[in-house]
């Protein structure tokens, strides 16, 4: 059981080189893993949050807010 669902997303070009950097694998291998999974609209409309992480400052942004907005929804 969960209060809330926070999904991280990143536009997918940018997930594949992160990955390719990470892991060393090819983009046909994150390819397959990609299309495993969720599409990206229905993680959204699973979550309660969603943090764009293109960016790392505004992701940190984004999840601050996002933290403060739980906080003050379990403190009502």
């Amino acid at each position: 059981q969960y209060d809330y669902i926070i999904t991280v997303l990143a536009d997918k070009d940018l997930r594949i080189k992160r990955v390719e950097k990470r892991d060393n694998t090819s983009e046909d291998k994150i390819m397959a893993i990609i299309n495993n999974q969720l599409s990206d609209d229905e993680k959204i409309k699973k979550s309660d949050f969603v943090i764009n992480n293109n960016d790392l400052n505004l992701a940190k942004e984004e999840a601050f807010s996002i933290h403060n907005q739980i906080l003050r929804l379990i403190n009502t």
